[in-house]
C-alpha cells in the first residue's frame, strides 16, 4: 500500500533504515582499508549495481514463467534468505532492486486472499524452497566467513548496502513525486536511519 501510495516516502523510510546501519558496519570494520579489502567492496558494489541494470528497474512478470523462470525464482528466494541474515543489507531492497518485491507482494496478496491458488503456489513454492535452503546455506557460509575473514566480508556487506541504495534510486528515477511526499519522505528517511542507529549502538 505503501509503495502504491507514496512510493518516494516509502522509499525513503527504507533507505534511512539502511543508511543508519552503515555506522554499524564501518565501526566493525575497524576504519582499516586494504587493497585486498576495497577488492572485496568494489566486487559486491559491482555485482549488484551490475543486476540493476540487467533489470533496468523493470518489475518481472509471472504471466507467462519458464522452466527458467522457475529457476531464477528458487534463486532469488536465496538471495532473499542470504540478506535476511547479512546484517545491515536489506532483502526488500534487494528484491527491489531485481524487479520481483512487488510481483512477489501480489501473489502473496492474493494467494492469501484464495485467488488463483494453483498459479499463485507454482509462483511461491520455488521462492519458499530458494529461502529455506537459502537460510541454512547462506548461514553456514556467513558464520565461517565472520571466524576467517572478518574485516574483508564487512567491506564486501558494505559493497552490497551502497549498491543496493543506488539501485533502488535509479529504479525510481522517472517517477514524479508532490511536495508533500519529498518533504515526509525526508521526515521518514531521518526517523530510518535514527531507529537504525539506535539499534546499531546494541
Amino acid at each position: 500500500w505503501g509503495l502504491d501510495n507514496f512510493t518516494l516516502p516509502t522509499i525513503l523510510f527504507f533507505a534511512g533504515l539502511i543508511l543508519g546501519g552503515l555506522p554499524m558496519l564501518f565501526g566493525r570494520a575497524k576504519k582499516r582499508v586494504k587493497p585486498l579489502y576495497m577488492l572485496v567492496f568494489l566486487l559486491t558494489f559491482a555485482s549488484v549495481m551490475g543486476i540493476t541494470f540487467l533489470q533496468g528497474g523493470n518489475e518481472v512478470s509471472f504471466e507467462s514463467i519458464s522452466i527458467w523462470g522457475y529457476g531464477k525464482l528458487f534463486l532469488v528466494g536465496i538471495v532473499a534468505a542470504a540478506t535476511m541474515i547479512i546484517p545491515g543489507i536489506s532483502g526488500s531492497f534487494m528484491l527491489m532492486v531485481m524487479g520481483y518485491y512487488e510481483p512477489i507482494l501480489r501473489v502473496i496478496n492474493e494467494f492469501t486472499a484464495f485467488k488463483n491458488l494453483g498459479h499463485n503456489l507454482l509462483i511461491l513454492v520455488p521462492f519458499g524452497l530458494g529461502v529455506l535452503i537459502g537460510i541454512v546455506a547462506i548461514a553456514k557460509i556467513i558464520e565461517y566467513l565472520f571466524k576467517k575473514y572478518e574485516v574483508p566480508t564487512y567491506y564486501g556487506i558494505i559493497g552490497f548496502v551502497l549498491a543496493s541504495l543506488v539501485g533502488i534510486f535509479t529504479n525510481a528515477s522517472g517517477l514524479t513525486f508532490s511536495a508533500g511526499q519529498i518533504i515526509a519522505g525526508i521526515l521518514l528517511l531521518a526517523t530510518g536511519f535514527g531507529i537504525a542507529y539506535k539499534l546499531g549502538e546494541k
